[in-house]
């Protein structure tokens, strides 16, 4: 039995909209949902059901503009989620469009895995401290306090970044050690800004190489299973050509 049903809403607006009309554009879902970033509307398999990208989203809308339906949609022949699926193509991030050279660097192993970090976490450090000894993994550290939870995280992240040796620092700040504080020209603030563009709200955020994120903390395990496996496909779409 299917955990997660859909809640079908009926969208009331100051004088209700519908589109009678056999397509369903952007246009009409951004007039029965104002204030909501629309990004894409797409058929389903579903006739007269649409797929509605808002956001970091999956929605679904019928064709009327009416009802909008939040949950999500399995293909029981094939039992496959289809809205996972989609989730999971929207939000993948081009690893390669990352400023690596803004992240502290830690490690020179053959896997690459981009954290955005914030100091005062305490599901950082838990990841941290599981990953520290892995030698086969290069790990780039984005500093991304997360100020409203931890005041004092972003003078953290800043004094991390103006030391000497980052990666030291960033060892002795997750060793539970006082650190001098610093100042200097840094990229913490742009950090800031490009994760909230790519709808990053939490920490630790990981990125996988094939552009995949895991937001919260996972096992050492369950990481190194999901890194084998992105590194599989990440190479498998090179030499294909279809890397998206």
């Amino acid at each position: 039995m299917i955990g997660r049903v859909f809640i079908i809403i009926g969208v009331i607006l100051f004088g209700f909209v519908s589109f009678s009309r056999a397509e369903l554009k952007v246009d009409d879902v951004k007039k029965a949902l104002p204030g909501t970033q629309i990004k894409e509307v797409n058929p389903t398999p579903i006739q007269g059901l649409y797929e509605v990208i808002a956001g970091g989203n999956v929605l679904y809308m019928d064709e009327s503009g009416r009802y909008l339906l939040v949950g999500e949609i399995y293909d029981l022949k094939t039992s496959k989620n289809i809205t996972a699926t989609r989730l999971e193509e929207i939000t993948r991030i081009d690893f390669s469009s990352l400023p690596l050279d803004k992240a502290v660097k830690v490690g020179s192993g053959k896997y690459r895995l981009a954290v955005f970090y914030d100091p005062d976490c305490p599901y950082c450090k838990r990841l941290y401290s599981e990953l520290r000894d892995l030698k086969e993994f290069t790990i780039y550290y984005f500093l991304y306090p997360l100020r409203e939870i931890h005041p004092d995280a972003y003078d953290k992240s800043v004094s991390i970044w103006c030391s000497k040796d980052r990666a030291k620092a960033l060892d002795e700040v997750e060793s539970g050690k006082d650190i001098p504080k610093k100042e200097c020209s840094h990229p913490v603030d742009e950090i800031i800004a490009l994760g909230s563009n790519l709808g990053i709200n939490g920490t630790p955020t990981i990125i996988l190489p094939d552009g995949r994120s895991i937001t919260g903390y996972v096992p050492k395990e369950e990481l190194l299973k999901r890194v084998g496996d992105s590194d599989k496909k990440e190479s498998s779409c090179k030499e294909s050509g279809e890397c998206k």
